[in-house]
């Protein structure tokens, strides 16, 4: 359910549009549908069994395909980029982000979060959502199989608008900072490895400097290894084509 428009004129934005139609939830779980997303059959299914065997279980995810919106040619599984792992509480989504894309998540609409979406978010909202959903220390893991699909266009929001992807990420961080000061590790790391990541966008635009600036930075996060080896090869003028 999406409501585009406030009452009194203008966009209400994608946190204002999820909150009304999380509020209007009344079922026992929920699940999520982005525009850009396909559910398959059998997962909705699958996700309440794995849900309803275990009281401790509060989120369910599993493997999504993306695909490309022209041609309709799978590009890669989101396991193949980031592995499919599981959990107790949230240490573990700060750290080292989410492992399940939005289409594949489903969560105990009871154990959402009061404030739902934040709505100093502007497109990276969900981050947040799921670390206040996992805070009380709940169980997290996933299903086997490919259960939705995502398909890549032009117009991904993520992808429009970088900068403000990464300014989001930031302010996840430093929201799950304030609010849950025993996540303070968590957040250094996660923060280093945001860092990490802005680094390897840089040096795929051939921007060097700013790349290793951004190195540098996650390694006073504690993001050490990996940007201490990606600074190195910088130097030795070895940038990467991906991520890694």
């Amino acid at each position: 359910m999406l409501l585009p428009h406030r009452p009194n004129g203008g966009l209400a934005g994608i946190a204002e549009n999820g909150n009304r139609a999380l509020r209007a939830c009344r079922g026992k779980y929920v699940a999520f549908l982005d525009g850009d997303d396909m559910f398959l059959p059998g997962k909705v299914a699958k996700q309440v069994a794995w849900l309803e065997a275990d009281q401790r279980r509060v989120l369910c995810g599993h493997d999504v395909e993306v695909f490309d919106s022209a041609s309709g040619a799978r590009l890669h599984l989101g396991s193949e980029m980031t592995p499919l792992r599981h959990g107790v509480g949230a240490a573990s989504l700060v750290r080292d982000g989410v492992p399940f894309g939005t289409a594949a998540m489903m969560v105990r609409r009871d154990a959402l979060p009061a404030l739902l979406f934040e709505s100093r978010l502007r497109i990276v909202l969900d981050w947040l959502l799921w670390i206040e959903t996992l805070a009380a220390g709940g169980a997290w893991g996933y299903v086997d199989g490919v259960h939705a699909r995502y398909r890549r266009h032009g117009g991904n929001i993520t992808s429009l608008n970088p900068a403000m992807s990464a300014e989001d990420q930031f302010v996840t961080l430093a929201l799950v900072e304030s609010r849950f000061p025993e996540l303070g590790r968590d957040v250094r790391v996660g923060r280093g490895r945001v860092l990490y990541g802005l680094g390897i966008g840089a040096a795929q635009r051939g921007d060097a400097a700013t790349a290793r600036r951004y190195w540098r930075a996650a390694m006073g996060q504690g993001w050490l290894v990996k940007s201490a080896l990606r600074l190195a090869a910088s130097y030795a003028g070895r940038l990467p084509a991906r991520a890694g």
